[in-house]
């Protein structure tokens, strides 16, 4: 074999033991982060409430006391199965902290603020989410009593009443299969499944690869769970992504992810509306779309969206 050949295999040989020893070190401090307890808050208190409901929802909140005020009330208004929400608190931000321990507290909705992330290979914000869906279902939703149970963004609105026991039952999960991948998987955004939908194993909803290809947020569960499914017999949600200007506008996308997150919202079943980016981890001023939000969507929502209601240069490590 020529010297140059044996050097390029030399050099894929260690990069896969580099990239093997990342992975385990990874993998072993995502398990030391969930045997972890919360900063506050407890998971049996959120396990004892799904006790007697039809759903139990679990929300990663983010530095947006405003968004999950919205998401509070929307799902008061339009989720028809009987639930309770979890709200698990990664934010960075002290005193958005205690205004969504705050909001909690005055609806009656089961609060626990996470710890800080351990350093990760990857980072940002899919990592931190992924990494905080983690805990939440070793140390609550795979203890569950309820008869499904959901994972929402905290940026994403019923707009219509929904329900999800029956189409759940039926095929053991309901959601937005996102196919734009090189691992198609479940966007954990909007997820609806069975207690048992992950039996014989637990699901990681890191961030994953697959031969250099990116997936985002859940996608590390493609080859364990999803990679077995007939996509052509699966019911998911329908996706429409339409103009922030002009509702009754289909939003083109052209490859342009900065005005994709600041001009667009994208609607599931006509049901949900996503705002995209409430987090901020694509940086952009995002006042007219909070307001524009708020004016179609989100009609009876208390006072306009402004600064001193939504942070709208929040850091982007969700």
């Amino acid at each position: 074999m020529p010297h140059h050949a044996q050097r390029r295999t030399l050099r894929a040989h260690i990069g896969a033991i580099r990239s093997a020893v990342t992975q385990a070190s990874e993998a072993a401090a995502a398990k030391a982060y969930c045997r972890l307890p919360p900063r506050s808050g407890s998971a049996s208190e959120a396990i004892r409430a799904s006790h007697g409901k039809t759903a139990q929802l679990a929300v990663v909140t983010f530095n947006q006391p405003k968004l999950l005020e919205w998401q509070i009330e929307s799902l008061h208004d339009y989720f028809s199965d009987s639930y309770t929400l979890l709200v698990a608190d990664n934010s960075t931000d002290a005193d958005s902290s205690r205004r969504i321990e705050d909001i909690c507290a005055n609806t009656g909705v089961t609060y626990i603020r996470l710890r800080p992330r351990p350093r990760l290979a990857q980072a940002g914000g899919s990592a931190s989410h992924g990494l905080a869906l983690n805990w939440l279902y070793t140390n609550v939703l795979q203890h569950s009593q309820s008869e499904y149970l959901g994972l929402l963004d905290h940026d994403i609105f019923p707009i219509a009443p929904v329900s999800y026991a029956e189409v759940v039952g039926r095929q053991g999960a309901y959601g937005h299969f996102q196919m734009a991948s090189a691992l198609p998987f479940y966007w954990p955004g909007l997820h609806f499944f069975a207690p048992d939908y992950f039996s014989g194993g637990t699901p990681n909803f890191l961030p994953g690869t697959l031969g250099g290809a990116y997936g985002d947020t859940g996608s590390r569960n493609w080859r364990d769970y999803y990679s077995a499914l007939d996509l052509s017999r699966l019911e998911t949600f329908t996706q429409e992504d339409v103009r922030m200007d002009d509702p009754s506008t289909p939003f083109i996308k052209t490859g342009d992810l900065t005005t994709f997150v600041s001009e667009a919202f994208t609607l599931f079943d006509g049901d949900w509306v996503h705002m995209i980016n409430g987090s901020n981890w694509a940086p952009s001023d995002q006042s007219s779309k909070l307001r524009q939000l708020q004016a179609v969507y989100l009609r009876d929502r208390g006072p306009a969206a402004g600064e001193a209601d939504v942070r709208d240069s929040a850091p982007s490590d969700a």
